[in-house]
């Protein structure tokens, strides 16, 4: 259920922050003085007041520091700031509704009135109130937005999407000390999940380190018997159906031991309603082939200048051991077999997740804007996603013809539709000020 208060402080904010108060004869204390927004000061997302570093003019005098925006001038009291040490710079209290005084130190914090005219409100409602079927309540207004302005906030959008997923890269980093290989790894582990796995596949990367599949690599099922041992997946001896089987359980019996591996606990692997092809113990043979031969496919990948020249090094990457092709579970046959090498579709997927985000966090850390851009290229240069998602934004009138513009939509969707934070997304930031 929607907080009214909640979404009206943040109406008053947005407000704040975009200057969007009108008329006559302006702002002014609620004991008269007038006001002059010389710096409405910095947006902040986190603790604290809601606006640093502004820089007012109150009367004759003029103010630097903090600015807190509230409904009702007693929210101060209500949500804790009398006694937060976080609020004593505030210079300007902005409310709403003037239904008491604030005072910090013994000083009356100036206040001023910001009331909500009734036609804003609507507007914002208009394009902010859920319906019931439709998770966009702005798709009636869309037409009213410049194509300029659609493009503009698709190719920003595109590239919030993408940040975000080297954002995860760089954090892998960190917890992987510099190592790009490890983290690599890491990441393709995590890709390889396709959503419904990853962070499963992730968990189980994170506890088998590189440099012990390394060692082994010559061997073709003791990284496929490590992987599937830390994941929980190998099956009792007694019900070891094949030679195969009983292989990968003596392999992992003994390379556990001797590695001293511990297991992830809890890890759950989601099974009904994927496809045959991301079965977890299909993918997890795949990562095993993949980090084979030193792990060169990487470094190919996140060298690759184009699309079509990194969907060529992923599908021509080591295959799978051939068992797993007719095995979706060791032991256990499939009803049909599935190739060892990865799909069009798969390595594009994985292109998206994996591959460009990996490039851009590189270029990023360097200060290489040629990799970040050679990131974008190659979002531009897949296909768009055909996804459900996609298709209820074609029919708003937003098509897509490239992966970099399908997540431009996922972002969207996911920052801005679903949290309903209208008023930060440029189209309703548009609508609301029409």
């Amino acid at each position: 259920m929607r907080n009214f208060a909640c979404d009206m402080e943040m109406l008053m904010q947005h407000i704040w922050q975009h200057k969007m108060w009108s008329g006559a004869p302006g702002l002014h204390t609620v004991d008269g003085r007038e006001i002059e927004v010389i710096d409405q000061g910095m947006l902040n997302t986190g603790p604290g007041p809601d606006f640093f570093n502004a820089k007012i003019r109150i009367g004759h005098a003029v103010w630097a520091g903090n600015v807190e925006v509230h409904v009702r001038a007693s929210d101060w009291h209500a949500h804790g700031h009398d006694s937060d040490a976080a609020y004593r710079n505030v210079v300007l209290h902005v409310v709403s509704e003037d239904d008491c005084r604030i005072s910090i130190d013994g000083r009356e914090l100036p206040q001023a009135l910001l009331p909500l005219a009734p036609e804003v409100i609507e507007r914002y409602e208009s394009i902010t109130r859920p319906r019931v079927g439709d998770a966009y309540p702005c798709r009636d207004r869309l037409p009213e937005i410049p194509r300029l302005w659609i493009d503009d906030w698709m190719t920003a959008l595109g590239y919030e999407r993408l940040q975000t997923k080297a954002d995860a890269a760089l954090d892998l980093l960190d917890r992987n000390h510099g190592d790009w290989l490890e983290t690599a790894y890491q990441f393709l582990a995590r890709g390889l999940g396709f959503g419904a796995n990853g962070e499963a596949m992730e968990r189980t990367a994170r506890s088998v380190p590189l440099r012990i599949l390394f060692k082994h690599a010559a061997d073709p099922l003791s990284a496929p018997a490590l992987l599937l041992g830390q994941a929980g997946l190998l099956p009792s001896p007694e019900d070891a159906a094949d030679e195969v089987t009983l292989r990968l359980i003596s392999d992992y019996n003994f390379l556990s031991a001797k590695f001293e591996l511990s297991r992830p606990t809890d890890i759950r692997w989601r099974t009904g309603g994927i496809r045959p092809a991301n079965a977890p113990c299909r993918r997890l043979a795949t990562l095993a082939a993949m980090v084979d031969n030193g792990f060169t496919t990487a470094t190919a990948a996140w060298n690759a200048t184009s699309a079509d020249e990194a969907v060529a090094v992923l599908r021509n990457a080591p295959p799978m051991h051939t068992y797993f092709t007719s095995h979706h579970r060791p032991a256990v046959l499939s009803a049909r077999p599935v190739s060892a090498s990865l799909s069009i579709n798969a390595a594009n997927i994985l292109i998206i997740n994996v591959i460009a985000p990996l490039i851009y966090a590189r270029g990023y850390l360097a200060d290489d804007t040629a990799a970040m851009e050679r990131a974008v290229y190659m979002l531009q240069g897949l296909p768009p996603e055909d996804t459900a998602e996609v298709r209820t934004f074609a029919a708003m009138g937003l098509e897509c013809h490239d992966a970099f513009a399908t997540q431009a939509l996922h972002r969207l969707r996911s920052a801005y539709c679903d949290t309903r934070k209208c008023i930060y997304c440029r189209w309703g930031h548009r609508l609301l000020a029409k």
